[in-house]
């Protein structure tokens, strides 16, 4: 009875070994998880490749507020804000095989202080009302498309980038010279 119980915890010890060597096999045969590239920061008037698409900012405007728009039958508009507006000329092109849709709600101002401003709705209607173009949002494989974005940011904010994000890709443009 004592050589049965002395075979049995051998045989359990073998096994527990086994098992232990199996998981620690298993956990260093793991590959280690890839890190993203970090983001890449460009310039005014250079390409940044982001997600599948192609992005440029050819311009930049802090147009003076308010921004008054004549309408038909000599009726005007007025937008104004409390901070500034910030439109940004944007040239796009879809690097993939299929038509696609922009998503803009992950391109956003980033000023020095890390404060993030989405492209604001007040901004763009001032864009669609002046002599500027709006950017289309549908966009098809090598057909650059161009236009403005607006934003809304704070007075003091300054040394601002651009901030785009698209299938866990992100890069950022650089906005000097213009503030």
């Amino acid at each position: 009875m004592a050589r049965r119980n002395i075979i049995l915890i051998v045989i359990a010890a073998i096994v527990a070994v086994s098992i232990m060597a199996a998981i620690f096999f298993f956990v260093l045969r793991q590959p280690a998880p890839e890190e993203a590239p970090p983001p890449v920061t460009v310039g005014i008037n250079e390409p940044l490749d982001v997600g599948g698409v192609r992005w440029q900012v050819t311009e930049v405007e802090t147009p003076t507020v308010p921004i008054v728009v004549e309408e038909e039958f000599f009726f005007e508009q007025r937008f104004e804000t409390e901070g500034r507006f910030v439109f940004v000329e944007l040239r796009v092109e879809l690097i993939g095989r299929e038509s696609s849709f922009l998503s803009l709600d992950k391109v956003t101002l980033i000023d020095s202080g890390d404060r993030i401003y989405h492209i604001s709705s007040v901004a763009d209607s001032a864009i669609t009302g002046t002599d500027r173009d709006a950017l289309p949002i549908e966009v098809h494989p090598n057909i650059p498309i161009q236009g403005f974005v607006g934003f809304e940011v704070a007075l003091d904010s300054k040394d601002l980038r651009l901030g785009i994000e698209r299938q866990e890709e992100i890069g950022f443009v650089r906005l000097t010279g213009f503030d």
